[in-house]
């Protein structure tokens, strides 16, 4: 594939002209896809579209040897934004309902307070990017070989946590709590 069509499709042109033209315009959140041969002057086709998610800001076209393919970007930072954490309160009613005991919901509140991931919910190190394994979680939560084995047991029991064997990695449900930030005008 063309570099142009490359910068194209990373959205840093507008315009690109190979065997077709393919060309866009925005105009307010909307953008209309144009696409026509050299030769005529009527397009072939044309389509306003609204996208839910922009492709300039979530994905980068990257040429490797197979062709362009598409990689998502992570967020870097949340721009100066306060983090926030928030749990969701019928769900933690449903857990307390069903016998929740003080050491699990308190794992609850200080794993996911410092250690989720944002897009995941991968429980990782709050210092560093590896997920944190069980012996970490207990040094963490300050909890005995035995407790922590008890605690894990009962949250992936109540569908709170679950454990990914290929990744090995512990996930917290969105379920029960989400990760975000608020900006700074909103701050109280």
């Amino acid at each position: 594939m063309k570099k142009d069509m490359v910068d194209y499709l990373n959205g840093d042109t507008n315009v690109v002209r190979d065997e077709f033209i393919l060309g866009r315009e925005k105009a307010g959140g909307k953008e209309i896809i144009i696409v026509s041969l050299p030769e005529r002057e009527k397009p072939l086709y044309s389509l306003w579209n609204a996208p839910v998610f922009r492709a300039k800001s979530n994905y980068k076209a990257v040429e490797t040897e197979n062709g362009v393919q598409f990689e998502r970007e992570k967020p870097k930072s949340i721009g100066g934004k306060r983090p926030y954490s928030m749990l969701m309160a019928d769900e933690i009613a449903r857990l307390i309902n069903a016998g929740l005991s003080t050491e699990a919901a308190g794992a609850i509140l200080k794993l996911g307070a410092t250690c989720i991931e944002w897009t995941t919910g991968r429980i990782r190190s709050p210092k560093g990017k590896r997920s944190m394994g069980r012996n970490e979680m207990a040094k963490y939560l300050r909890l005995s070989d035995r407790g922590i084995k008890a605690v894990l047991r009962e949250l992936i029991k109540l569908k709170v946590i679950r454990y990914d064997r290929c990744k090995r990695s512990y996930f917290m449900s969105r379920n029960i709590i989400k990760k975000g930030a608020v900006s700074h005008e909103n701050q109280v």
